[in-house]
């Protein structure tokens, strides 16, 4: 949950929008691709909670927070204009949001670049730097590298189902990141230990494959 009420309800809508709306349809501009739609967006919040832990006030302010989780839940919107400078055209369309209620000039003024780093391309020294906004410390390049490191923990089978798998005619560029995420049967992040531990399944057949 994020504390400080409009944050809370801005987060809520905006959540509620997404994954009903643009979450569902983002699939068509990735045909044969691997999961990037509601239940992706659902396990990257989940890896974010894990990564920030069960008190996150203690290591982020109330807005950083806010803004991380909100970065999540844009960071793939821009597939739906196609898979390729998707983390660009998720920054675009954030910049452009007409929806006042849920984004302000402040937040327009770190978000694009923090749901543009998710892509492993981008430079996250490239985020504005550490401000002080309206009585919140916001560290864009740590938020930044938050959601990139929460998206990057979703690799499982649960974003390529091999039984789905065998009903698809998958492109082939896209068949070595379904085998990629059929192989990884699980990821464990545990915060207390400070340790994120990968369960990995190969097959005799995966030697040689590209």
């Amino acid at each position: 949950n994020v504390p400080g009420g409009s944050f809370f309800h801005r987060y809520f809508v905006l959540k509620e929008r997404v994954l009903s709306v643009e979450y569902s349809a983002t699939m068509m501009g990735f045909p044969g691709g691997n999961d990037h739609g509601p239940e992706h967006i659902r396990r990257v919040l989940a890896n974010l909670n894990s990564l920030v832990g069960s008190k996150p006030l203690r290591s982020l302010s109330q807005y950083e927070l806010f803004l991380a989780m909100a970065g999540v839940l844009y960071h793939d919107i821009g597939i739906l204009r196609g898979r390729e400078g998707h983390a660009e055209t998720s920054a675009l369309l954030l910049s452009e949001e007409k929806a006042a209620y849920i984004f302000n000039d402040e937040d327009k003024a770190f978000l694009p670049s923090i749901v543009l780093s998710h892509s492993s391309s981008a430079d996250i020294s490239k985020c504005p730097s550490d401000q002080h906004v309206k009585g919140y410390d916001v560290r864009p390049r740590l938020l930044a590298a938050l959601v990139r490191f929460a998206d990057e923990l979703d690799e499982d089978v649960r974003r390529a189902d091999p039984l789905l798998q065998g009903k698809l005619d998958l492109p082939k560029k896209s068949q070595f990141y379904w085998r990629f995420n059929n192989r990884i049967r699980g990821v464990k992040i545990d915060r207390q230990q400070n340790e994120i531990s990968f369960n990995l399944a190969f097959l005799k057949g995966d030697i040689g494959l590209i």
